[in-house]
């Protein structure tokens, strides 16, 4: 009896043993979803990395073009401003007397006009009929003429004063964002003083010090790849600056990109210039290159899996990146999504390409 027991006890243990193995028995990873991009075969410039400093494309010292009292000012430093906004009112109630001075001499001698050249026509009639003198006739013309002038010369005074008035208002000259403030309520300013500097915005420069090698493969206008604020950003070549660095034999090179959102002056910016002649490489988007590990690599799809292939980034084209590899061909799929998560040989499920 004590066998058959011990018999039975031994089989209910493995039985469970059994069934804790089968549970504890690791799973495959399940199909990870990926998108998948071709490679193409092109010609790229190798590249090498630099870093730079990004600058203000342009910057004006707003000033005054007339002296006053500041009686009104309507931004502060980091607002941002649009062309023809006022920047600050300049008071001009003296200006607006004299205006309104001048509005109401102009109104009394249109009104001595008229009389004159009333009387003037009435004078014509009698000299006609020769009933008045030819001085008395000559005394009106002369007087309706004096007054024509008086008219004339009024009206350019009343729009001189209202040029000057327009010069009280300060305004910015284009869209951009306020960098520094230098008035104040109440501040007494002159004719060219500067009351704001304003930085354009809508396009940022790229400084970069580079050696005198690298110049002789840049292009007016050529696309630069470039690194800033935590993202990717394309620009493009404007000039090199002919003034040099005797002791490192750089040269200041500048870039200009239209995508300027999150960028701010001063900030560290990378780019990857050309640094020889084009060679043969292979495109692939730039999202499929994983790095990891100090290893640069891309992610294929074959039989369902993920494969492996080592490469070498030889530069960048906008989206693209150009590399080189011995496993890599040219019309061959690579993961540009999902790549991040996924082991090698582990199945794929491709939603997109």
């Amino acid at each position: 009896m004590k066998k058959i027991l011990l018999l039975c006890f031994t089989l209910v243990i493995i039985s469970a043993l059994s069934v804790y193995a089968a549970e504890e028995k690791p799973q495959g990873r399940p199909p990870a979803n990926v998108v998948v991009g071709e490679t193409v075969s092109g010609m790229l410039a190798p590249t090498s990395p630099f870093v730079g400093t990004v600058r203000f494309s342009d910057t004006s010292s707003v000033a005054a073009e007339s002296a006053g009292k500041i009686k009104k000012v309507n931004f502060d430093v980091g607002d941002v401003v649009n062309q023809g906004a006022a920047l600050a009112i300049i008071d001009s109630e003296l200006l607006l007397s004299s205006l309104n001075q001048a509005k109401a001499s102009l109104e009394q001698i249109e009104a001595n006009l008229q009389l004159a050249k009333n009387d003037y026509e009435r004078t014509q009639s009698l000299f006609k009929s020769n009933a008045t003198s030819e001085q008395s006739y000559e005394n009106k013309k002369f007087a309706a003429i004096s007054l024509e002038k008086q008219v004339a010369a009024q009206h350019a005074a009343i729009a001189n004063l209202k040029a000057q008035l327009e010069k009280k208002i300060v305004y910015a000259p284009y869209n951009g964002i306020v960098v520094k403030r230098n008035t104040s309520l109440g501040e007494w300013v002159n004719a060219g003083s500067v009351v704001a500097d304003i930085a354009k915005t809508g396009s940022m420069d790229f400084i970069v010090n580079v050696p005198e090698h690298i110049l002789k493969y840049l292009k007016k206008g050529q696309n630069i790849s470039a690194e800033a604020a935590g993202r990717n950003i394309t620009a493009k070549f404007e000039t090199a600056v002919p003034t040099g660095d005797v002791g490192n034999r750089t040269f200041p090179v500048k870039l200009r990109t239209s995508d300027s959102a999150g960028l701010l002056d001063g900030m560290e910016v990378k780019v990857n210039l050309p640094s020889s002649e084009p060679t043969s490489v292979l495109f692939i988007n730039r999202d499929a290159v994983v790095k990891a590990r100090g290893n640069v690599f891309v992610y294929t799809v074959a039989e369902g899996s993920a494969k492996m292939i080592p490469v070498q980034v030889i530069g960048y084209e906008g989206t693209k990146a150009g590399v080189l590899s011995e496993g890599l061909k040219a019309g061959m799929k690579v993961i540009v999504k999902g790549n991040e998560r996924i082991q090698p040989d582990q199945s794929v499920n491709i939603i997109g390409n």
